[in-house]
């Protein structure tokens, strides 16, 4: 499956975790949220695209942007999302978290 510059989102199927790439379809299903969430991630990393992070009815509780070599490089950490079924008030209002850049002046 060729899919190297297409965004990957992980999502939850009612059973399980799934990895999916768009405009293809499903690369890797039946996962735990850990193992989807570290597949994804080197997927995103490799290929440089954005990983969407889905909530368990659907929402985008995370977006993270891997295109941008300074944040592939550093290894960025997704938020610690609870594997429930509840999402939480940004990913249920639409709103997407991007995480804010660091700031190295001291």
């Amino acid at each position: 499956m060729q899919f190297q510059n297409r965004n990957l989102h992980v999502v939850y199927d009612g059973v399980c975790w799934a990895i999916a790439v768009e405009g293809e379809g499903r690369l890797e299903s039946g996962l735990d949220f850990t193992t989807a969430i570290a597949v994804a991630t080197s997927f995103a990393v490799e290929r440089r695209v954005f990983l969407y992070v889905h909530d368990k009815r659907g929402g985008i509780a995370e977006r993270i942007d891997f295109g941008d070599a300074m944040v592939a490089n550093e290894g960025h950490g997704l938020s610690a999302m609870p594997d429930q079924g509840t999402p939480d008030a940004e990913a249920s209002s639409g709103q997407v978290h991007i995480p804010a850049e660091k700031d190295n002046a001291q």
